[in-house]
């Protein structure tokens, strides 16, 4: 194995997306071209297609780096029926997504889906479900539309602060998406 290659390989993947991540502070994603990332990343254009067949294949890795770092943050090993974990839990991916606020803004401008959080949920459903739904005589049916509507509300209220570049506090919007849930689960019981 070639390590010092390897090493500067990493090195140039790290920082073409650091030099797109900064682009996309101040531009659209559709004003961006490869010459103006390599030129921000100090990298030539063969490095950068030597690595990403194009800005969109730059995007889908980035967007891949964070879904892999927010599903870790959502599938801790603790308890998640105590609702501190579950707050902090949701305060941390809150943050992450702030933390790339301005490549999740360009995203949402050019499609209405948040793909990877729809992974997300889905990936995340099986652990949690069963712990929300705990003690609920729910049909299939009936969870199942739970789950969506949890799901569409949580994406939709995410979506909301990215799109007003994630101004409001992250402690205030993961109390939101607490409350709301907690909501729904005390109309389940009874009703």
């Amino acid at each position: 194995m070639n390590t010092p290659n390897n090493a500067r390989s990493a090195q140039s993947k790290i920082k073409i997306k650091k030099a797109f991540t900064v682009l996309l502070e101040a531009h659209n994603v559709s004003d961006i071209t490869v010459g103006d990332i390599c030129k921000e990343a100090g990298v030539n254009r063969t490095t950068f297609y030597s690595h990403y067949s194009c800005i969109a294949d730059l995007y889908k890795a980035i967007e891949e780096d964070m879904y892999v770092s927010i599903k870790e943050m959502l599938l801790p090993t603790d308890d998640i029926s105590d609702e501190r974990v579950a707050f902090n839990m949701i305060v941390t991916a809150l943050e992450a997504i702030k933390a790339h606020r301005h490549l999740h803004r360009n995203h949402l401008e050019h499609t209405l889906e948040f793909d990877y959080l729809d992974e997300l949920t889905e990936s995340i459903r099986a652990r949690y479900m069963p712990l929300i739904l705990q003690g609920q005589n729910l049909s299939p049916e009936q969870e199942e539309h739970f789950f969506i509507f949890c799901k569409s509300g949580i994406i939709g209220i995410i979506r909301d602060w990215v799109m007003k570049d994630c101004v409001a506090d992250v402690q205030s919007i993961a109390h939101s998406i607490l409350f709301i849930m907690h909501q729904i689960r005390f109309k389940l019981i009874y009703n």
